[in-house]
């Protein structure tokens, strides 16, 4: 999930809103959402925050012991949902034979085959109701321009990178099928014009930044048919929930846990009907206070990357090195060690370059503190390390800490420049709406540098 539409405010203490219950896309929602047999047994209202911008309130106080929110399962749009829609499958038929054979089998991702199925409903005109609520746009790092992109910290750009081929590579699976074909709802148009590449970089997002977790094993037990299941690279664990999506995420909360009304046990596709979903958030909420919920522990670079925010102090919060940064830095530091080749070949070997990160909570991770170790503490101490990686122990800060020091202003510099590149777009009128929550990312990560030169201190 994820909806935090404008920068969150430093400076703003209380989060005050305006009820936006009034909104016609809200009342045209809630309209539908009840016709499917939502009850809204929690109230739960709609408001403009001063702090998050849109998210969800209730008129009424909510027990800790009871469901945040219930939903029925007709009103998600899921596995189920596209293996019961023939004229969706119909369409892609070539494509899904093509892709349950032989190489090609289990190569699209789910989420992906989500996104296609999104741009379809827009298209013909199903779900209105919630696709009406759907933002248009998002500030994920993304939608930033070329000028953008090329100044983002590398974290950042390896994420846009690894987006872009998986949206190409998915869509491309089924782009083949769609040149010779007319849509069926009567338009007129192509269906290579209907299901373009635009729409579908839309559809990914919503389904990146607004979906909730599913169990996989009931999706499988409720759809009818296994084809879709082998066209699947991972599990179909995700699903669009409307009105649930527009409840934001905040670090400090406990992790919020969806579940189905009817039993694993005893689940089938004739448990439609009946079956909801739930949500709860297992603390007491206070009536006329926004409402959060728990997308995980993820860090501001998840956040950016899949969400579109950050969060100030977020607790969750980390910065990472790569294998490439700790070489550069090395090298940088111009302190010749004996043995060099050796350390870097001992680092790869045991895969320390895996958790290499500082964050509040910890400081310095215990592969980063080794690293540090293998590459400047005097080789006599070398040998003694393969038993501090093996039982986890770990190193002495004392022997590194200068070094340690060294490391963040390297990284902070890193970040400062990323800063003020952006900031000169600003200056030039350049700066799109995800190039302001870039600089709001980038100064996070300074932010979480400086307070962890601190600890050390």
């Amino acid at each position: 999930m994820g909806r935090t539409l404008r920068l969150r405010k430093r400076q703003t203490s209380t989060d005050s809103f305006t009820n936006l219950s009034g909104n016609p896309k809200h009342i045209a929602l809630v309209k539908w959402l009840k016709s499917t047999g939502w009850s809204n047994e929690t109230k739960l209202k709609t408001g403009d925050f001063a702090i998050t911008g849109r998210g969800v309130y209730s008129k009424i106080n909510i027990d800790a012991s009871d469901p945040l929110i219930e939903l029925p399962f007709s009103c998600l749009i899921t596995l189920a949902t596209i293996d019961d829609d023939l004229e969706f499958k119909n369409i892609f038929r070539e494509s899904i034979d093509q892709l349950t054979t032989g190489k090609s089998c289990g190569e699209i991702a789910f989420q992906c085959l989500l996104a296609l199925y999104l741009v379809y409903l827009r298209h013909h005109k199903k779900f209105v109701e919630y696709i009406d609520s759907i933002p248009t746009e998002f500030t994920t790092p993304f939608f930033c321009s070329k000028q953008e992109l090329m100044v983002l910290p590398d974290v950042i750009f390896q994420e846009v990178f690894d987006q872009n081929s998986e949206i190409k590579l998915n869509y491309g699976k089924f782009a083949s099928v769609l040149n010779d074909k007319l849509c069926s709802c009567h338009c007129g148009d192509n269906l290579s014009v209907v299901f373009n590449l635009e729409s579908f970089k839309w559809a990914y997002f919503v389904v990146n930044s607004r979906s909730v977790y599913i169990d996989d094993k009931a999706m499988k037990q409720m759809s009818s048919s296994s084809k879709l299941l082998k066209i699947l690279s991972n599990k179909p664990n995700i699903a669009l929930a409307p009105f649930l999506d527009l409840i934001n995420h905040s670090d400090k909360v406990p992790e919020t846990k969806p579940q189905l009304s009817i039993p694993l046990s005893a689940l089938s596709p004739s448990s439609k009907p009946e079956l909801t979903y739930q949500i709860y958030t297992n603390t007491n909420i206070k009536k006329n206070q926004q409402i959060f919920i728990s997308y995980g522990t993820l860090d501001n670079t998840t956040l950016l990357s899949d969400y579109g925010f950050t969060i100030p102090n977020n607790q969750h919060d980390r910065i990472t090195f790569t294998f490439t940064e700790m070489s550069d830095f090395y090298k940088a530091t111009k302190i010749v060690q004996p043995n060099s080749n050796q350390k870097f070949k001992f680092i790869r070997e045991n895969r320390l370059t895996d958790e290499m990160f500082v964050n509040r909570a910890d400081g310095f991770s215990h592969n980063l503190m080794i690293v540090l170790t293998v590459l400047f503490v005097h080789v006599e101490h070398f040998s003694n390390l393969l038993s501090q990686v093996a039982f986890g122990d770990v190193p002495p800060f004392e022997p590194i800490e200068q070094v340690a020091g060294d490391l963040i202003e390297f990284k902070r510099k890193q970040f400062v420049k990323n800063r003020e590149a952006l900031e000169n777009l600003r200056n030039l009128g350049e700066l799109t709406e995800s190039g302001r929550f870039a600089v709001e990312y980038v100064n996070e990560c300074i932010c979480l540098l400086d307070d962890v030169n601190k600890m050390k201190s």
